[in-house]
Order: C-alpha cells, then sequence, then structure tokens
C-alpha cells in the first residue's frame, strides 16, 4: 500500500509532513495500462488555511523540490489562499483555463453538497 500526502497537509503540518511529488502521465505504449485504486480526501471549502503554532520558517512550507515539469509550484497556489477553497481555485487555474476552472469547481461543489 502506497499513502501520499498532499499539498494541504504539507501547509496545515506546517511543512513537517512533505506531499509526495508527483504527476500521473499514461503510458506511450497502446498495450499497457495502469491500474489505480485512488481516495481522494478533501477539506472541506471553509477550511480555514492557517498555520500551526509549531510551524517551520514560511519558506520551508510552500518550498516544493523535485516537482515534474508542468506541476505548479504550491507557493503561487498559496498566495491570497485564506480557506482550502480559495487554495483549490488557484490550483485548478494553474493548471486549466478558467472556463475549464468554473466546470471542475462546479463538479466538485455538487459532490460535496449531495
Amino acid at each position: 500500500m502506497v499513502v501520499q500526502l498532499g499539498e494541504s497537509f504539507q501547509y496545515l503540518s506546517g511543512g513537517h509532513l512533505r506531499a509526495t511529488a508527483h504527476c500521473v502521465k499514461s503510458s506511450k505504449t497502446p498495450d499497457i495500462t495502469r491500474e489505480t485504486l485512488a481516495l481522494f480526501m478533501d477539506w472541506m471549502p471553509e477550511e480555514i488555511m492557517k498555520l500551526p503554532e509549531y510551524t517551520r520558517p514560511y519558506s520551508e512550507v510552500v518550498h516544493t523540490p523535485f516537482l515534474p515539469e508542468g506541476v505548479p509550484e504550491l507557493e503561487g497556489r498559496m498566495k491570497g489562499a485564506k480557506h482550502y477553497r480559495d487554495f483549490s481555485i488557484n490550483t485548478f487555474r494553474a493548471y486549466y483555463s478558467e472556463k475549464v476552472t468554473q466546470n471542475l469547481l462546479l463538479i466538485k461543489c455538487m459532490f460535496l453538497f449531495t
């Protein structure tokens, strides 16, 4: 079993826990598939993104070494993020166009409140 921690855990742990730098890519060989059973757990949108009292220096908390190409750094997506909702929106915008971001957020909200 593999457990990967996400960036929100990295931030809310004050940098004591580190997110796993990764990027999922499909195989270039047509006869090979990637089989995964993933369980994603999100914070509530209103969750305040507050550093704990025992936090490391901010530059260490948001430091994300070894990111795969094309993965935006955590520090840029945390700017102006008071709540988890803000962080999610910043993350979607860093990866996708504005129209795609709006559609993804709408789908995510549908699942949160059903």
